[in-house]
C-alpha cells in the first residue's frame, strides 16, 4: 500500500481553522503521509507563511463532517482530547479531505507508522533503548529475597510469547514446572512477581504452592487456569475489581513496560513496575471520541497515569518528575513520533523496532529537555507513602482533561518562577 493511494486531495486553499481558546486562522491545508498541515495566509494575523497546525494524523480519533451548500465543515476529535474544526470551501474537497484523514488515521500496519519515518538530527537510533536493562532490576530484586529467583525460562519467548526473556518467579518452582503450568494459562502467562517491597517483604503475587500431580482429567491447581484468592496480595490487602471506561480488557491488565530512564529513577521494577508488559497497540488504538470500539481497547494506561497524578497531588515533594511528564507519556501512548509505545509486547518490539525507531526516553533525557519534566519541589523520601483513596481525596485531573479549553498560562508561569528560585539556591 502507498500513502498516495489514500490521499484524495492533498491541498486546499482558504481553509479556516478553529480551536477552543484560540483565534480562528485561515490558510492553506496540506495532507501528507503522516501529518495535517495548515499554513496561515500572508497578510493574516500571524506571520506570513507561518505554520498554524502541525497535527500527526495518527492522533485523530474521530472525523465528523457537515455539508452546507457548496462548502463543508470537518470536526477532528483527537486522541489527546483536543477538538479542531476546519471550514473547507467546496463540497468535493471537504468530502475528499475527510475521507483521506479517516483512511490515514486508521492504518493498522505498525511498520507504516510515523516512528519508522521520523529522523531528528539531534538523536541516534540506538540511544535510549538500553539505558537500564530490565534484567538489571530483576537481579537486584532476586538478590534481596530467598523466596524469588531470576529465571530465563522464557529466553526464546516459547514459554510465553508476551513475557520478556527474563522473569522473576517463586524460588520453589523450577523452570520445568513453569513450562507445564504455562500450558494451562491463557497466553501462557504463568505467575510472575509484579511487586516486591524490600523492607517488609510485601509481594504481589506471593509465592505459589507447588502444583498437584497432573492427570488426564485434571488441570494443576494454583498454577493452573484459576487463581485462588489467598494467593493474591498480602495479609490485610484488598483486591478490588473496577470497571474501565471502555471495554474491559481480555486478560489481566498490566501497567507499562516502557524502559525506565534517569529522568525518574523511582519509576523502576524495584519500585513496583510489573514485568509482564502492556499491549499498547491493542489498548491505545482509539481514545475517548472514537465511534468504533475494538475488543481489546481499554484506557488502562491512562488510569495508571491518573493514579500517579493523584499521588503527585497528595505528595508534591515525593516524585522527582512533574505533571508535564505524565501528559507527555499519555500523548505518546496514543500517537507518537517515537517507537517506545509501539506493538504489544517485548517480542514484537524487538523485531525491527529498536533498530528503526527513536526512543522517547532519548529525547526526554537530553539536557535541554530533561529539566522541563522535573519537579522543582522534589525531596528524596525513603519512607513509604500512604495515599488516601477516600472519594473526597480523589480529584479530577484538570491538567489533562481541561488543558485544551482552559489556559494554563498562570500555572506555567508559577512553576517557572519556582524553578528559578530552586536553581538560584
Amino acid at each position: 500500500m502507498e500513502f498516495s493511494e489514500l490521499i484524495k486531495t492533498a491541498t486546499v486553499e482558504r481553509v479556516l481553522l478553529s480551536c477552543a481558546g484560540l483565534p480562528a486562522v485561515k490558510g492553506t491545508l496540506c495532507i501528507t503521509s503522516h501529518h495535517l498541515l495548515l499554513s496561515s495566509c500572508p497578510g493574516g494575523d500571524a506571520q506570513p507563511g507561518a505554520v498554524e497546525l502541525w497535527l500527526l494524523i495518527r492522533n485523530v480519533d474521530a472525523v465528523e463532517k457537515r455539508l452546507a451548500g457548496s462548502s463543508g465543515t470537518i470536526t477532528l476529535r483527537c486522541k489527546d482530547l483536543k477538538v479542531l474544526q476546519l471550514e473547507i470551501p467546496g463540497m468535493e474537497e471537504c468530502l475528499n479531505i475527510a475521507s483521506s484523514i479517516e483512511a490515514l488515521s486508521s492504518v493498522d500496519s505498525v511498520m507504516m507508522m510515523y516512528p519508522f519515518f521520523y529522523r531528528p538530527q539531534s538523536l541516534k537510533l540506538e540511544e535510549g533503548w538500553h539505558l537500564f536493562p530490565l534484567e538489571q532490576y530483576f537481579q537486584q530484586i532476586a538478590s534481596q529475597t530467598s523466596q524469588w529467583r531470576l529465571s530465563d525460562v522464557n529466553r526464546d519467548f516459547t514459554t510465553c510469547p508476551t513475557y520478556p526473556p527474563a522473569v522473576i518467579v517463586p524460588a520453589a518452582v523450577d523452570d520445568d514446572t513453569l513450562r507445564k503450568a504455562a500450558r494451562f494459562r491463557q497466553g501462557g502467562r504463568f505467575p510472575v512477581l509484579s511487586y516486591y517491597h524490600p523492607k517488609n517483604g510485601t509481594v504481589s503475587p506471593p509465592p505459589c504452592p507447588a502444583p498437584r500431580p497432573l492427570s488426564r482429567h485434571r488441570q494443576p491447581s494454583g498454577e493452573g487456569g484459576s487463581k485462588p484468592p489467598n494467593l493474591w496480595g498480602s495479609p490485610g490487602a484488598r483486591r478490588l475489581s473496577l470497571p474501565t471506561l471502555h471495554h474491559p480488557a481480555g486478560d489481566a491488565p498490566q501497567p507499562p513496560s516502557a524502559p525506565p530512564a534517569p529522568l525518574h529513577p523511582c519509576y523502576s521494577p524495584s519500585g513496583g513496575v510489573p514485568q509482564a508488559g502492556h499491549p499498547f497497540h491493542l489498548r491505545c488504538a482509539r481514545s475517548a471520541y472514537s465511534h468504533a470500539r475494538l475488543k481489546q481497547e481499554a484506557p488502562l494506561f491512562l488510569l495508571f497515569l491518573d493514579c500517579v497524578w493523584q499521588l503527585s497531588r497528595q505528595f508534591p515533594f515525593s516524585l522527582e518528575f512533574g505533571e508535564r511528564l505524565l501528559l507527555t507519556l499519555f500523548d505518546n501512548a496514543y500517537a507518537s513520533a517515537y517507537g517506545t509505545f509501539l506493538c504489544n509486547n517485548v517480542k514484537e518490539r524487538r523485531v525491527g523496532r529498536e533498530e528503526s525507531t527513536h526512543s522517547l526516553w532519548a529525547w526526554l533525557n537530553q539536557p535541554g529537555e530533561k529539566k522541563k519534566y522535573l519537579n522543582p519541589l522534589y525531596s528524596h523520601n525513603a519512607l513509604v507513602i500512604w495515599p488516601s483513596v477516600e472519594p473526597q481525596s480523589i480529584q479530577l485531573w484538570q491538567g489533562l482533561f481541561f488543558r485544551w479549553i482552559r489556559s494554563s498560562q498562570y500555572l506555567d508561569e508559577a512553576w517557572a518562577e519556582i524553578q528559578q528560585l530552586v536553581e538560584g539556591n
